[in-house]
């Protein structure tokens, strides 16, 4: 499926609100767990209720492993190979589909708001009743005129008291998060033939059909937008920072980082 790998950058992520540091080996334990759980998940025929749990499980395991790296003082490339791993193997086992229900759809009221309207999806899916007024206040008087910049995602998530990773992800971390029940805000070009920058928010994923289900705020594309995974990772690699950095994302989300559901 040609998924893009997440780069040990993402130790540099920014995250909306402290995350607890919740297993004091920086991840490794909940790591090894992921892996296991993921390793179990062969047992079971593809498409059933017990292989899906047990996905879920593994996906569980790995994103709390990933955000208890985050939260750890020791962040190098050596210790972050075994959370990428374990990411890789939940993800393998996540399928043939998964889909998050009930993503609040909002569509942009301006062509330089979809993050905004973005923001309104994941917020509103936590619970946060959120409005657009209250974002542009924040964004500041010219965010109808120049957009809204990704880094101004951690301001209003903070606002808020919800948590979020915020920064690098891939393809891997959005199946995860997608198979716990969560979207992922995901900055893009707007099209492989339109390189203008864009948002929107990713719902679910179809590995038979082999394509990604979103929720786009362009008017004209709408909540059932379908990305082939031969395009995604393309239209994923415009940069967000100046170093170059690319595959922003955003997973907005309350309770633990290990939590099923918002």
């Amino acid at each position: 499926m040609g998924r893009t790998v997440i780069g040990v950058t993402l130790a540099s992520a920014l995250l909306a609100a402290a995350l607890p540091c919740l297993g004091g080996d920086g991840g490794m334990a909940s790591a090894a767990r992921a892996r296991a759980v993921a390793a179990s998940a062969r047992a079971y025929t593809e498409g059933t209720p017990a292989r899906a749990e047990s996905a879920r499980a593994a996906a569980r395991w790995a994103f709390r492993a990933a955000t208890e790296f985050l939260s750890s003082d020791d962040r190098t490339a050596e210790r972050w190979k075994p959370i990428e791993e374990a990411l890789a193997r939940a993800s393998e086992v996540c399928g043939p589909r998964f889909s998050v229900a009930d993503v609040p759809y909002v569509r942009q009221t301006d062509p330089s708001l979809c993050a905004i309207a973005c923001a309104l999806m994941g917020l509103r899916f936590v619970g946060v009743p959120a409005t657009e007024d209250a974002l542009l206040e924040m964004a500041g008087p010219r965010a109808r005129v120049d957009g809204v910049h990704v880094s101004r995602l951690a301001d209003f998530v903070a606002h808020y008291g919800a948590r979020a990773w915020i920064g690098e992800g891939s393809e891997d971390l959005v199946r995860c998060s997608i198979a716990i029940g969560r979207p992922v805000l995901v900055y893009q070009y707007a099209a492989l033939d339109n390189d203008v920058e864009h948002m929107r928010v990713v719902t679910g994923f179809d590995d038979r059909r082999e394509v990604y289900q979103c929720w786009d705020p362009a008017p004209d594309l709408g909540p059932s937008r379908e990305i082939p995974y031969a395009d995604f990772g393309t239209l994923w690699s415009i940069p967000f920072r100046e170093d170059g950095a690319s595959h922003w994302l955003c997973i907005i989300y309350r309770g633990g980082p290990g939590a099923t559901g918002p």
